[in-house]
C-alpha cells in the first residue's frame, strides 16, 4: 500500500509576546509598479533560445515524441491544454508567439497545476523542443497524468465555534469528488477570515492529507482566544485633528474584534479624502490575553492636486437621448483639507468633440465644493456651480447651481436651470423651453461588471427617476423614468455574449403638453439602433417613451482584432410632426456585424448594420469608440 503525508498550514498557533496582524498589504506607488514590470519584461534569461518562431506545439503521453496515439490517450483534449499556454503556434490569421525557454517552463507548470487541481496529484509535465533547419521551433509537452485521487474521508480536531458539518459546508467539499488542493487552500483562507470576524485573531489551521486509495483530509484547528478591542491609537497626523479619523471607524473599545469592520473602517478613513494611505493593524500582547489594541497609521494627503485626461468616451445625452461617442479631454484641480477638515473644492474644465457632430464642441465648466459629512451624519454632499454647453440634439446652454445630497445612490437636485431664452406659449405649446427648472432626481447604479471598458462577465443595473419644475408654482411639470439592465456572459475562448434592455417614459403634468426636443427620448446611432445613422433618421421629432434591446456576440481574432455579431430592436412613441402633439409608436430592428480593434483607451468599433427588411441596400456603417453597452 502506498502512503504519503503532506502538510500545510494557514496561520500559526504558537504564542509570542507581541504580534501584529496587518489588514491590508502595504501599497506600492503606481509609478514603482510600472517600473518593476518594465524591468522584469525586458531582462531575458541568460542562454535562452528567444525570438525564434514556433512551428508547432504537440501535447501527448510520454511514450511518443509526437502524439500519434488515440484521442483518449489523455483525459483532457490537447486543444484544451494548449489553450492554457502562453506560447501559441501559428494559425490561419495569426503568426503565433516568439519562443522562449522561460515561457515554455511556465506553460508546463501551468498545465501541471491544471491537472493537480482536478485531482491528479502525481501529474508531471516534461517540456522539450527542437529547432528545425529553417530556424523554427517544434515544442513538445509530455504529460504523465497518473491516477486521479478522490476525497475519501474528512476529519478535524479543535473546532468549537463551528461544528464539523458547518465547516465542511463552508469549504464546499464533498466525499467522492476529485481532491482539489488549490481550491481547498483558498477556501481555508476564507474560513480563517470568517473566524477573525468572530474575534479569533490568532486562529490557525493545519492541513494534512494521507494518500492511499483515496485522499484522507485532516484539519487540525486552533481557534485561540476571542479578542475584544482595547486602546485605539492614531499615528501619522500632522495638521488634521484625530477626530476626523475616529469618526470614520466602526468599532469601539470593548467590541469583539472583527476583520470586516476593520477593513470597512480603513476604507471609510481613506474615502474621507484627507489621507494618501491608511493602515489599520490589531496588536496582540501576551501580557493582555484576549485584548487587541488597534493602531491606525495614516499619511496626510497634500492640499493641492490636479489631473488631466484625454481619450474616447460615451457622453450622456442632455436629457432622454442615448449616449454620444466623443473625443473627450478634461482638466481638474482640487484643493483639499480646507480649514484642516474633510471639505474640499475643485474646478473642472471639460471639452467633448462628438463623433456625429464635431463642431462646435460641447463644453463644461464647473466649480465644486464637496464634503463626506453633512450635519454630523456621514452623508456626502456637494454644491456645483456650472456652465454646460450642449449641441445635441439642440444647442442648449445651461447655467446654474446643483445641490446634491447622496443617500446611498440618491441625488437630490435643487436647481437645474435651462438658460435658453426661447419660449413657447402655455397650454399645448407650453413654455418648457426656457426659464428655470427646479426639482429633484433619484439615481441608483449597481456596477457588477468585471471591467468597464471591455466587460466579460457581470451585471450592470441602473434606475433614474426625476421630477422637474415641481417647485415652480403655476408652472407645468414633467416626470422622467428610465431603466437600464445589462448582462455579460463569458463563453469559451474569450467569447462574450452580452445583452441589454432599456426603457424610458416621460409624463407631463397637466397632460397633453409637448416638450421641447431637448427633453425627449431618441433612438438611432452607434449606441442604440445601428441600422440608422443618427436619431434624426429614425424620428425627427423625438418621443415620450422608448424601449431598446441589444444582443451581441463578441469574439476574439488574432492580434488586437475582434469581431461581433449583433441585433438591435427598439420602439419610440414619437410625435408625428413639429406642430402635431399626437403620438404614435415606431418599432424597428436591425442585424449586422462589426470589427473590433483593441487599444489602450478601449475598443474601436466599425459596425455594418442592415435595417430589417432592407437587406438589398447598402448597410449603415457606424464608426465608434467603446462597446455599444
Amino acid at each position: 500500500m502506498k502512503m504519503a503525508c503532506i502538510r500545510s498550514s494557514t496561520g500559526s498557533s504558537s504564542a509570542i509576546s507581541h504580534r501584529a496582524y496587518p489588514i491590508f498589504p502595504v501599497r506600492m506607488p503606481r509609478a514603482v509598479i510600472f517600473s518593476l514590470a518594465f524591468i522584469v519584461s525586458t531582462v531575458p534569461l541568460a542562454g535562452q533560445t528567444a525570438n525564434l518562431p514556433i512551428a508547432s506545439i504537440t501535447i501527448g503521453p510520454p511514450d511518443s515524441l509526437t502524439f500519434i496515439g488515440p484521442p483518449d490517450s489523455l483525459t483532457f483534449e490537447p486543444g484544451e491544454l494548449i489553450s492554457l499556454m502562453r506560447l501559441k503556434a501559428p494559425r490561419l490569421l495569426s503568426g503565433g508567439t516568439p519562443f522562449s525557454r522561460r515561457a515554455l517552463k511556465v506553460d508546463a507548470l501551468t498545465i501541471e497545476h491544471f491537472y493537480i487541481s482536478h485531482g491528479y496529484l502525481e501529474a508531471r509535465v516534461d517540456e522539450s523542443f527542437t529547432v528545425t533547419f529553417d530556424e523554427r521551433v517544434d515544442v513538445y509537452l509530455r504529460v504523465t497524468e497518473g491516477r486521479q485521487f478522490m476525497l475519501s474521508e474528512i476529519s478535524m480536531t479543535g473546532n468549537r465555534l463551528l461544528a464539523k458539518e458547518e465547516i465542511i459546508q463552508f469549504l464546499g467539499i464533498r466525499l467522492g469528488e476529485p481532491y482539489n488542493p488549490v481550491d481547498i487552500q483558498g477556501r481555508l483562507e476564507a474560513l480563517r477570515h470568517h473566524y477573525q470576524d468572530q474575534g479569533k485573531l490568532t486562529f490557525a489551521i493545519l492541513r494534512e492529507i494521507v494518500v492511499n486509495d483515496g485522499v484522507h483530509l485532516r484539519l487540525s484547528i486552533s481557534e485561540g482566544l476571542t479578542y475584544t478591542i482595547g486602546n485605539v491609537t492614531v499615528t501619522g497626523l500632522e495638521r488634521v485633528p484625530e477626530w476626523y479619523v475616529t469618526r470614520e471607524l466602526l468599532f469601539h473599545r470593548g467590541d469583539i474584534s472583527s476583520r470586516s469592520k476593520l477593513l470597512l473602517g480603513q476604507q471609510r478613513v481613506f474615502e474621507s479624502g484627507l489621507f494618501s494611505s491608511v493602515e489599520i493593524t490589531p496588536l496582540v500582547q501576551a501580557m493582555e490575553p484576549g485584548i487587541a489594541n488597534i493602531e491606525v497609521r495614516v499619511r496626510e494627503l497634500g492640499r493641492g492636486s490636479f489631473d488631466f485626461s484625454a481619450g474616447f468616451s460615451q457622453k450622456e445625452a442632455a436629457r432622454g437621448g442615448e449616449p454620444n461617442t466623443a473625443l473627450s479631454s478634461s482638466f481638474q484641480w482640487w484643493h483639499s483639507r480646507i480649514f484642516n477638515t474633510s471639505l474640499r473644492t475643485g474646478i473642472t474644465l471639460e471639452g467633448n468633440l462628438l463623433l456625429e457632430h464635431w463642431w462646435p464642441p460641447d463644453f463644461l465648466a464647473a466649480w465644486d465644493v464637496v464634503s463626506p459629512w453633512t450635519l454630523g451624519a456621514r452623508l456626502p454632499s456637494s454644491v456645483r456651480i456650472y456652465s454646460d454647453y450642449r449641441t445635441t440634439p439642440d444647442i442648449v446652454w445651461r447655467r446654474g447651481v446643483d445641490l446634491s445630497l447622496p443617500i446611498g445612490w440618491v441625488f437630490i437636485t435643487a436647481a437645474d436651470p435651462d438658460a435658453d431664452p426661447d419660449s413657447i406659449a402655455a397650454g399645448v405649446e407650453s413654455g418648457f423651453a426656457g426659464g428655470p427648472e427646479r426639482g429633484f432626481r433619484f439615481e441608483y447604479l449597481f456596477q457588477g461588471a468585471d471591467n468597464l471598458l471591455a466587460p466579460r462577465r457581470g451585471t450592470i443595473f441602473q434606475v433614474k427617476y426625476s421630477l422637474q419644475r415641481t417647485l415652480l408654482p403655476g408652472q407645468p411639470s414633467y416626470r422622467l423614468v428610465e431603466l437600464d439592465i445589462r448582462r455579460y456572459h463569458s463563453l469559451l475562448r474569450n467569447t462574450v455574449f452580452a445583452y441589454r434592455f432599456k426603457m424610458g417614459h416621460l409624463k407631463t403634468f397637466p397632460a397633453g403638453i409637448k416638450l421641447r426636443h431637448y427633453h425627449l427620448f431618441d433612438l438611432g446611432g452607434s449606441t442604440s439602433l445601428r441600422g440608422w445613422a443618427n436619431p434624426g433618421s429614425f424620428s425627427e421629432e423625438g418621443g415620450m417613451a422608448k424601449w431598446l434591446v441589444n444582443v451581441e456576440l463578441r469574439m476574439p481574432l488574432p492580434w488586437i482584432l475582434g469581431a461581433e455579431l449583433f441585433g438591435d430592436a427598439g420602439g419610440l412613441r414619437a410625435f408625428r410632426g413639429p406642430d402635431d402633439p399626437t403620438l404614435e409608436w415606431i418599432w424597428k430592428w436591425d442585424v449586422g456585424a462589426g470589427l473590433l480593434i483593441s487599444t489602450p483607451l478601449g475598443p474601436i468599433r466599425v459596425d455594418a448594420a442592415f435595417p430589417w427588411g432592407n437587406f438589398t441596400r447598402n448597410p449603415t456603417i457606424q464608426v465608434a469608440f467603446l462597446h455599444t453597452f
